[in-house]
């Protein structure tokens, strides 16, 4: 069974540990980081001691399965290490990793857009421009209104709905038509 003591100064933190080969951890900064959980789900598992790792953004924990006889403070150094440096460019997983762009403090958002607080200078927008195109969407070309009433019906329910208000008419019309013939004298008097 795994151990449960780590270093109280980690940024990981042990929530459920009382199952053989399965440990429930909080991680500092992954609530609401979608970036920090996929990192950690694909470095985070060996093939070999640690079978899978499965983080969850939007309560901050990761369940990791390992095998018995992995001690829970080697699964935390490894926690730590992914956390600190990433084996792409070195830099801290946590730097790179950012919360979604609508959890993003403004400063992060910034940093992440390589701007400032006061916008572009003219020079770094002339370049955007070149590298991106301009910030507009495409024009839609203007629909005739026969168009847009023809796209109306070819809903399902739509055609349903029209189908029921059919037979719901031809009724009255047949008993309409019936009750003046039924008044028609059939034999000359």
């Amino acid at each position: 069974m795994a151990s449960a003591e780590t270093d109280t100064s980690s940024p990981v933190a042990p929530v459920h540990t009382a199952v053989p080969g399965r440990a429930r951890l909080r991680v500092a900064g992954l609530y609401r980081n979608g970036v920090l959980q996929r990192t950690l789900e694909a470095l985070l598992p060996d093939g070999v001691k640690i079978q899978s790792a499965s983080a969850n953004s939007r309560t901050g924990t990761l369940l990791v399965s390992f095998t018995a006889d992995l001690p829970l403070a080697r699964i935390v150094e490894r926690i730590e290490d992914i956390l600190h440096t990433s084996p792409v460019d070195g830099k801290s997983a946590n730097a790179i990793a950012t919360p979604a762009w609508h959890a993003a403090e403004i400063g992060q958002t910034l940093q992440f857009l390589g701007a400032h607080s006061g916008g572009l200078s003219s020079e770094a927008a002339r370049e955007r421009l070149r590298r991106y195109g301009p910030n507009a969407l495409p024009s839609i070309g203007a629909r005739s209104r026969l168009a847009i009433l023809v796209e109306q019906f070819q809903s399902s329910p739509v055609l349903m709905l029209a189908a029921a208000a059919a037979l719901s008419i031809e009724p009255a019309v047949f008993w309409t038509q019936w009750s003046s013939l039924a008044s028609w004298p059939l034999m000359p008097a």
